[in-house]
């Protein structure tokens, strides 16, 4: 089994019991309506109706809780929350555990911001059906009818298991079995990948984006490696890829994490406008990282044999993209070798062609001035920079 730990108390002891703004919320609900959703970062805020009968008292005791669209005390009509925040893809109808804190916005009033959402399988034929057609490619209604007419309450086991092409194949022929049964592993891999990363303590918005980056590898990419498969992810930070990395049991002293913590400094660094840190400094602070959240300091030698293994990584691999690299290159005059990341260099490289081909493109433009002094002068500048700008 997978190493995976609950962020916190388990989902089931939060519960609707306190209602203050900031207080930490937990229920199952059916998401009865998406009123808005950003298909870029996955933002979603969604209508859902409270699914156990005590939150429901609860939320209409507490006056939080709304039908149609106004507060309902005592109504026996379904109570709906409002949840906002980032999540997977949810389908109307379907039911979710929702886990966030409670919020209180200016205009839109009482809602739950989001954290963390999980995936209840429904065993309602109606509502696998809805499923099947909302969420899964190549299943639109009459498939999704046919196919749970022919496997009912047992639907999503049937799916799972390793003959469902087959089975589907009966149903709705060789072709759409195929794409259907790819579709809905590639989904299952998703959903998996998505609570394994909740469960071990990232944001909901921060693993919506680790799984759009490695879609169905995200499991076995952030088990082997959780600092190099987070990195580059919008909005994490440092000391949460600490978090995630202890959660899954990595020890503090890997390739993985001294690696990434040479590569952190180096992106630091040209946020100040330096593409390149001497070897030494680089090493001295990326120790410093690593100490901040490590007990015990960090091991020397082992941060030198990374930078060396990420440098030689460098010199096979060439420039395609950077993978974890790390360049250290010998400079003339210099005292001690310098070390940058090799997408920064290229794009510098690539800036200085840039200069180069339009200065040699101003001075051809300048040397059809009829000014003769102006026109020695051009013509020298011109000599200077054509070279560069053919090589």
């Amino acid at each position: 089994g997978r190493a995976t730990r609950a962020p916190g108390r388990p989902p089931e002891s939060l519960g609707l019991d306190e209602f203050r703004e900031g207080a930490p919320v937990c229920f199952q609900g059916r998401v009865s309506s998406v009123v808005y959703q950003a298909s870029a970062d996955g933002f979603r805020i969604l209508s859902v109706e409270l699914s156990s009968p005590s939150d429901v008292a609860k939320a209409r005791s507490a006056d939080v809780c709304s039908v149609g669209g106004t507060r309902s005390r005592g109504s026996s009509r379904a109570a709906t929350l409002t949840v906002a925040g980032t999540a997977p893809e949810v389908v109307r109808g379907s039911s979710y555990v929702f886990e966030g804190q409670w919020a209180n916005h200016r205009k839109y009033g009482r809602q739950v911001s989001l954290r963390a959402t999980r995936w209840v399988p429904p065993n309602d034929p109606k509502e696998i059906e809805t499923f099947l057609s909302s969420s899964v490619k190549h299943v639109g209604k009459k498939r999704a009818r046919l196919i749970v007419e022919a496997f009912g309450e047992e639907t999503l086991l049937v799916l799972d298991r390793p003959d469902a092409e087959e089975r589907l194949a009966a149903i709705v022929g060789k072709g759409a079995a195929k794409k259907i049964f790819e579709a809905w592993c590639t989904g299952r891999s998703e959903r998996e990948a998505h609570a394994f990363l909740t469960m071990n303590g990232l944001p909901n918005a921060l693993a919506h984006r680790v799984v759009r980056a490695h879609g169905e590898r995200t499991i076995d990419r952030v088990e082997r490696a959780p600092f190099r498969a987070t990195e580059g992810v919008w909005g994490m930070t440092w000391q949460m890829q600490v978090a995630l990395a202890d959660a899954l049991d990595k020890p503090p002293h890997c390739d993985d994490r001294y690696g990434a913590a040479l590569r952190k400094v180096l992106n630091a660094a040209l946020g100040y406008g330096h593409m390149c840190l001497q070897q030494s400094r680089l090493l001295r602070r990326a120790g410093e990282l690593v100490e901040r959240h490590t007990a015990g300091g960090h091991d020397a030698e082992l941060m030198e044999e990374t930078l060396e293994k990420r440098s030689q990584q460098s010199r096979q691999e060439g420039s395609s993209g950077d993978r974890g690299r790390v360049e250290v290159r010998e400079l003339a005059g210099a005292s001690e070798p310098w070390c940058y990341l090799p997408s920064a260099w290229d794009a510098e490289d690539g800036l200085a062609d840039i200069f180069a081909q339009r200065a040699g493109r101003m001075a051809q433009q300048r040397l059809k001035d009829d000014n003769s002094a102006a026109r020695k002068v051009y013509k020298k500048r011109a000599e200077k920079w054509l070279p560069n700008a053919k090589g």
